[in-house]
């Protein structure tokens, strides 16, 4: 049985959250398109509770894909920091370093 990385995971949720966000949109637009050609008070409620569902939704998924981004880009620069310390070259060559002490 082969056990995922942290790193295989990370484009499914982001794709899920890409096409979660869509679907967010479109049920935000479709809640706004109702309630301006609605006339019943019935429908204009039933749209406003769509509304304020869907803007909540939109909300909720903005802010879960805004936090999954920011974590990426820190482990991007974390991983970054590594390699520059790790391919970092001292200036002064060993020989020419003197002991403190003398």
């Amino acid at each position: 049985m082969k056990l995922l990385s942290k790193k295989e995971k990370l484009p499914k949720r982001e794709v899920f959250l890409k096409k979660a966000l869509l679907d967010a949109q479109r049920n935000l637009q479709d809640a706004y398109n109702g309630l301006s050609n609605a006339s019943e008070p019935d429908l204009i409620d039933s749209y406003i509770y769509a509304l304020n569902a869907a803007s909540l939704q939109y909300k909720v998924i903005l802010r879960d894909y805004k936090m999954m981004v920011s974590q990426k880009s820190a482990l991007n620069l974390r991983a970054k920091a590594v390699e520059n310390v790790i391919n970092v070259q001292c200036p002064i060559s060993p020989g020419l370093v003197r002991n403190r002490n003398t």
